[in-house]
């Protein structure tokens, strides 16, 4: 890990990206909570209601989505929130089947498959174009999410990516669901170099 220019560590990855400054102090926000929260448990502190870890990544393709992802897996692991800190990439179509019950079982294969790590869902802004607004699958990633934190020691992160319009609107369509991220990080184009 790096330290940041004014204090504050960045994951190793997201610290070197030229052009994401604007990420990297979402990023570092996000971070100072779930520090927090992880030092007054670790100093004996009762943490009631725990902070989400999941998170949104709004921003077009090649804006570094996927690069920050597996930054934001390493750091988790790293501050022992996560068991393993992998990263595990999928499509929406490989969650989103014809009938309720095979997206339920989708969902929780794919949830297993992530366990210890970060669950990335690319390009979740198309569940707006669904013909019900992607309400099964709402429903189903609000189930996912609460059976894991509850059940499985939190020990999943969830980080849905898309187009910004979209996915706000579709995640303003289901404010329970929305409720489980802890932040909305906008990534402009990228620009830099490594």
């Amino acid at each position: 890990m790096l330290m940041a220019s004014h204090g504050r560590v960045l994951p190793d990855g997201l610290a070197d990206l030229r052009g994401l400054e604007p990420v990297q102090d979402q990023f570092r926000d996000v971070l100072a909570i779930l520090e927090a929260e992880r030092g007054r448990e670790q100093g004996g502190r009762t943490v009631r209601r725990r902070a989400w870890k999941n998170l949104v990544f709004t921003g077009g393709p090649g804006s570094g989505k996927s690069w920050a992802a597996a930054a934001v897996a390493r750091a988790y692991w790293k501050l022992g929130l996560l068991s393993s800190g992998h990263l595990l990439e999928v499509a929406p179509a490989d969650l989103n089947w014809t009938d309720a019950g095979e997206t339920g079982a989708l969902a929780d294969k794919v949830f297993r498959n992530a366990m210890g790590g970060v669950l990335m869902i690319k390009g979740a802004d198309d569940w707006y174009q669904l013909r019900d607004r992607g309400l099964h699958l709402a429903g189903h990633l609000y189930a996912q999410l609460t059976e894991y934190r509850v059940t499985r020691d939190d020990q999943v992160a969830v980080i849905v990516t898309g187009q910004a319009d979209p996915l706000h609107k579709w995640l303003h369509g289901h404010p329970q669901l929305a409720a489980r991220f802890l932040a909305v990080i906008d990534f402009p184009r990228y620009r830099g170099c490594l």
